[in-house]
């Protein structure tokens, strides 16, 4: 699932403003601020690959690409992947997952692929 940028400035656009409705609102009732959604995402996507369970494959395929963590997946599109030495689409499944359990996806076409 690829996320336009439309997509993106709306959803921005609306984390903004939620945000500010909650700004004065005490810690109890449940707000969110956007800061710790941000520090949360920046959290996840630092977990490295060594520590999630993926076969040992996959983890010497991202290692012989240097990518290290979750944010270094998300920089790639699908397609990449395939593109590896040894990476087929049982990984690329196994990736998928991954990312989607984390609540990630792969960077979209618009975004570039890594070099």
């Amino acid at each position: 699932m690829e996320i336009t940028k439309e997509t993106q400035h709306k959803a921005i656009a609306a984390l903004r403003q939620c945000a500010k409705e909650n700004e004065n609102k005490p810690a109890d009732t449940g707000a969110v601020r956007v800061s710790d959604l941000c520090r949360d995402v920046a959290d996840i996507k630092a977990k490295r690959l060594a520590d999630c369970e993926l076969s040992v494959r996959t983890i010497n395929i991202c290692a012989a690409n240097d990518i290290d963590t979750l944010g270094d997946l998300c920089k790639l599109h699908r397609t990449d992947w395939l593109k590896f030495r040894n990476g087929g689409k049982k990984s690329l499944f196994e990736l998928d997952d991954l990312l989607h359990n984390h609540g990630l996806d792969w960077a979209g076409p618009e975004q570039g692929a890594r070099d």
